[in-house]
């Protein structure tokens, strides 16, 4: 894991990176973590949602990102917002085989000044074109007022997948999501697949027919929601680790 310091262009804003935590080497089928670290200085003074939003390659796809204020703001979302996101695409055309992904946050405000993280949970999937790119990443408000990174992050991204060696047949072609989730966890399988949801001390606590797609809504075989934490997602054809929270 690769750590980079980053020095930011801020032009009326007061939203600054700070650090980012990647990888510089990824497979297809992998599921990986970046952390991106910035300060909110609160001389706005008042409210104002902000977004984070990253240049990726084309087949690495974002799962969730959670986000964490001084305030105690601790939020995840799931889906990225296209209209931002067609703005950026006009405004800053993407490189060759990549494109840009937004995601907002709720708003900060003064009280939340100092030091936020963003833990983003992405999967590589099969579909990704190996070879050499740089990851970029921005920070803005809603006004568009933009803090730039000025270095960018190098990736390689490499043919031979991790997922191979899981001991689950086909499991480059299925996909567990998102990896963080509060109602439900959606699952895709190549062929029909009988799944088993277990907990952190491997006890079964639900069972799951999937055909091609389907989910998971956190409750156990008696339909009682089950305790927030980490469980596996495991078929024939598919593996996935996910963590509820409440």
């Amino acid at each position: 894991m690769k750590r980079l310091c980053l020095v930011a262009l801020s032009l009326t804003s007061c939203l600054y990176f700070q650090d980012v935590y990647q990888p510089s080497l990824v497979s297809t089928g992998e599921h990986i973590t970046i952390t991106v670290s910035g300060t909110h200085d609160g001389s706005g003074g008042y409210s104002s949602q902000c977004w984070l939003a990253m240049m990726l390659p084309d087949g690495i796809h974002v799962d969730s990102v959670r986000y964490k204020t001084p305030d105690s703001i601790d939020g995840v979302v799931t889906e990225p917002d296209t209209v931002l996101g067609t703005w950026l695409q006009e405004q800053r055309p993407p490189d060759s085989g990549m494109c840009w992904i937004v995601f907002a946050t709720e708003a900060l405000t003064a009280e939340s000044a100092g030091v936020f993280d963003a833990h983003v949970y992405l999967h590589v999937a099969d579909t990704a074109s190996p070879g050499s790119y740089l990851v970029d990443y921005l920070l803005g408000y809603w006004s568009a007022t933009i803090s730039d990174s000025i270095l960018d992050q190098p990736l390689e991204v490499t043919a031979t997948g991790i997922a191979e060696g899981r001991g689950c047949r086909g499991a480059r072609e299925s996909r567990v999501w998102p990896s963080l989730f509060s109602e439900r966890v959606s699952i895709a399988v190549p062929e029909p697949d009988n799944v088993g949801v277990y907990d952190a001390g491997g006890r079964l606590v639900r069972n799951l027919r999937v055909e091609q797609t389907g989910f998971w809504d956190g409750t156990d075989e008696r339909g009682l929601r089950v305790p927030a934490g980490a469980y596996l997602v495991r078929g024939e054809h598919v593996l996935g680790r996910v963590t509820l929270f409440d």
